[in-house]
């Protein structure tokens, strides 16, 4: 299975972008983005496929997801009904300019 090239909406120059969504099922389709994703399954739970591996998830897991690595959250539930999800991500940004990384320096001192 082909997975989808997804574009995380950006603002130039921000390093970082935070998100929340909360949905009825986690998004369905396999894909890749530019950014390698830190996320927090706030609700819900199933099975996270990582290109070949598979990884069971619930409430309050956190994932760290490389730049261009396919991946889906496979929604599941308990009972056969609910499925709600919620999740905060962070995606972070890779910078093209060598600035960003003695920002990035700048923060750990």
């Amino acid at each position: 299975m082909k997975a989808l090239q997804f574009n995380v909406p950006t603002m130039q120059g921000q390093s970082l972008t935070i998100q929340e969504d909360i949905l009825e099922t986690f998004y369905p389709h396999l894909h890749r983005h530019q950014e390698a994703q830190l996320m927090w399954i706030v609700k819900g739970r199933g099975v996270l496929i990582v290109e070949d591996t598979l990884h069971p998830f619930k409430e309050n897991d956190i994932f760290f997801l490389g730049a261009n690595q396919p991946h889906v959250f496979k929604s599941s539930s308990l009972d056969g009904f609910s499925n709600e999800s919620r999740s905060i991500s962070i995606f972070l940004i890779r910078m093209a300019n060598s600035s960003s990384c003695s920002h990035w320096k700048n923060l750990n001192h």
